[in-house]
């Protein structure tokens, strides 16, 4: 907030002349109470958000978890292989740092999946401890179509300008 000499500090929102209008305007439009039909869409959005980022953080934790698995898998090899002699040390600190550095994936990808259930149990309004989403992110594609019959059903829908 700046001050001016000569004025003492007022807290609050200060606005010129021509600001001042808009800024009551937006207030008492943001006071007033929304109709019913304009607050289930925004809702329904963010159920459906949330709902596929609880798919697609369910979908990253096990790749998470097998990325740590072969990690551990390659430093037990590493280290079979230095007690061998034919792998230097080098290798094996190698493997322990890949598997160090794949640990916080996996927290993090087990963090993605239970933030999205609560942000959909907020979403929601529920007061339950669990909340789970069952589907799949596939999606099917279908051949475009050829291309006389798109521009055919792109003229018949598109309204021409008459002189």
């Amino acid at each position: 907030m700046f001050t001016r000499p000569g004025r003492p500090h007022q807290a609050g929102l200060h606005l010129g002349p021509g600001r001042r209008g808009a800024a009551r305007r937006q207030v008492s439009a943001s006071s007033r109470p929304r109709t019913a039909c304009a607050a289930p869409p925004d809702r329904a959005a963010r159920r459906d958000g949330d709902v596929l980022h609880i798919l697609l953080a369910k979908t990253s934790r096990p790749i998470a978890q097998e990325n740590l698995r072969q990690k551990e898998r390659i430093l037990g090899e590493a280290r079979k292989r230095y007690e061998l002699g034919t792998a230097t040390d080098y290798e094996v600190l190698a493997a322990k740092v890949a598997v160090e550095n794949s640990r916080p994936l996996l927290i993090r990808a087990q963090n993605a999946v239970r933030n999205a259930r609560g942000r959909l149990r907020f979403v929601l309004a529920e007061e339950t401890a669990e909340l789970d989403v069952t589907g799949s992110l596939e999606v099917t594609t279908e051949p475009p179509p050829p291309a006389d019959e798109a521009l055919g059903s792109r003229s018949s829908a598109v309204p021409t300008s008459r002189s």
